[in-house]
């Protein structure tokens, strides 16, 4: 089994793990509480739901609409997370689509790890699960480099 297989597989079973630990401890009701990461994602795109919603119906934008695109935006690369490893196994990336695919995973990454700090006073602290979802998005892209190379090594096919 390639190695570039293998990261992606970790990252996976790393990534479904960090969705059902807890993530973030938000404030509810006064006190911080530990939620676990698919209820993060789940409220994060329904923030960038709803600003869009506001937006559209002429409201205006609520306030905190940067935080609330910048969360939806994380959700987003959160979904799309699962579809490069489908990429990679099935060998659907080119050198370049792996370059791509590099820099979008490192957006969505920067995006997670900004969200948190976003919202200031809602988010008291940080769990496991977002330390285990870090590792997951390192572990990919470690997939997406190491697939690169052996990209790079493997023999040139026949015209």
């Amino acid at each position: 089994m390639r190695y570039s297989t293998l990261f992606a597989l970790a990252a996976v079973v790393l990534f479904g793990v960090s969705l059902v630990l807890p993530s973030v401890d938000v404030v509810i009701l006064g006190k911080a509480e530990p939620v676990p990461g698919f209820t993060i994602v789940y409220i994060a795109l329904g923030f960038g739901i709803s600003a869009i919603g506001a937006i559209a119906s002429g409201a205006g934008a609520p306030a905190h609409s940067g935080d609330y695109f910048l969360a939806a935006f994380a959700a987003i690369f959160n979904v799309l997370f699962l579809a490069m490893p489908v990429l990679l196994f099935r060998r659907m990336l080119p050198k370049r689509g792996l370059d791509i695919s590099g820099l979008l995973l490192l957006t969505g990454m920067g995006a997670g790890v900004a969200t948190p700090f976003a919202f200031g006073k809602e988010v008291r602290g940080l769990e496991a699960g977002f330390y285990v979802w870090l590792l997951a998005y390192v572990l990919l892209l470690a997939a997406l480099v190491t697939a690169r190379r052996e990209l790079k090594a493997a023999p040139a096919m026949p015209p």
